[in-house]
């Protein structure tokens, strides 16, 4: 089969296919044309945003800016408060150290005894009681002092020594002699 095209069926031909290619160009344009409007509008909205919000970002930057400076000294006032408060309880502590003692009596007085006063540590101890107050008694954190009534000094450090073991953890300090009782009034 052969196909006999004249001059004039070209040029409707190719109008018919120009007129279609125009109505498919035309239909894009009608589908794409909203969304080009659209992007552009969006595009002005956009910059608009940018133009209105900027001042807003700075604003908020420079308040940023203030509140990290016045939390920075915040801190700074906080360490610089708890370093004083620590001082202080330090000073503390050892303030009712210094101030507070614990005595503790071995021995009985009798005729002719002497009575001698010691110092009594227990490093172990000591360092349980400020950490925990069930681990060990309270009156370790302070001075310890012991009065014993002995007939001589031997025996006074003999009644320390098993009372207050040193592989306990017990030191024995400044075993002094205070009198002797001789069983008469002064």
């Amino acid at each position: 089969m052969q196909i006999e095209l004249a001059a004039s069926d070209v040029v409707i031909l190719s109008l018919a296919a120009a007129c279609l290619v125009g109505t498919v160009v035309l239909e894009l344009l009608r589908v794409v044309l909203p969304d080009i409007y659209e992007w552009f509008a969006d595009h002005a909205k956009v910059l608009r945003e940018i133009k209105e919000t900027g001042p807003l970002v700075e604003r908020t930057l420079a308040q940023n800016a203030e509140q990290g400076a016045l939390r920075d000294r915040r801190n700074a006032e906080r360490f610089r408060l708890k370093s004083q408060l620590s001082r202080l309880e330090v000073m503390l502590t050892g303030a009712e150290r210094d101030r507070v003692q614990v005595w503790h009596h071995l021995g009985q007085q009798a005729i002719g005894d002497s009575l001698f006063v010691a110092r009594l540590d227990n490093k172990r101890l000591a360092d349980l009681s400020s950490k925990d107050f069930d681990s060990a008694p309270v009156i370790w954190r302070y001075q310890n002092q012991i009065r014993v009534w002995a007939p001589s000094e031997h025996q006074a450090r003999q009644l320390l020594a098993n009372a207050y073991p040193s592989q306990e953890g017990y030191t024995l300090r400044e075993l002094i002699t205070v009198s002797r009782w001789t069983g008469t009034s002064p």
